[in-house]
């Protein structure tokens, strides 16, 4: 078994957020290669413009639940949108999102922060426990 820091990826289930080294470069990798200025990516996203272009400039922090939402809806790979390690798109699927997973995230998007927090908690709970 490997003993790398990146062997194995597991989300964390606090909201907290952190700056993750090399992050914004790929961020960027990934608005270009879908062709999209910040300001669309943070739509798409449901966070601002100046979020993004922190991000961007590795100024801003991002949490696990952000990045989840990078690497469903642009189709990325999860080592490579934490790491840079190994390719950036992971293979083709029909679609970034299914019609109630998209349904789900717009819903989402539209809550208050507290009720956001609470439902990601719940979500993140959920997630692990699945995994185990």
């Amino acid at each position: 078994m490997n003993n790398s820091k990146t062997s194995e990826i597991k989300m964390s289930n606090d909201n907290r957020t952190k700056i993750i080294p090399g992050f914004g470069e790929r961020l960027r990798q990934i608005r270009k290669a879908h062709n999209v200025l910040q300001k669309e990516l943070a739509k798409t996203l449901g966070v601002t413009a100046s979020y993004i272009s922190g991000l961007e400039k590795e100024k801003s922090g991002c949490s696990d639940l952000f990045l989840k939402a990078v690497e469903l809806q642009y189709n990325v790979s999860e080592r490579w949108l934490r790491y840079g390690e190994g390719e950036m798109f992971k293979v083709k699927q029909e679609g970034f999102l299914k019609e109630d997973e998209a349904r789900l995230l717009k819903l989402y998007r539209g809550l208050k922060p507290e009720q956001k927090s609470r439902i990601t908690a719940f979500a993140m709970d959920a997630f692990i426990a699945a995994q185990e």
